[in-house]
């Protein structure tokens, strides 16, 4: 996940644990403590999550739970 971009080495991606938004129904994000805090709504995700396992968005092995951004670009 790393970019030449030193104030966003991320390209904006926040990886947060499956298990962590198990029954969320926001999750906050703050960029850096200046940064006005984004809401996102939860509503639809574990439908999103089986698309993309449906999509063939997992991990390469099948294994893990890790979703390629892009998968679905042409």
């Amino acid at each position: 996940l790393a970019t030449k971009n030193l104030f966003n080495p991320t390209g904006g991606v926040v990886l947060i644990a499956r298990d962590t938004l198990a029954g969320a129904r926001t999750v906050t994000i703050r960029a850096d403590r200046r940064s006005a805090p984004r809401r996102f709504r939860m509503q639809g995700f574990e439908a999103a999550l089986a698309a993309a396992r449906f999509n063939g968005c997992a991990s390469p092995d099948g294994k893990g739970e890790v979703f390629q951004r892009d998968a679905l670009r042409p």
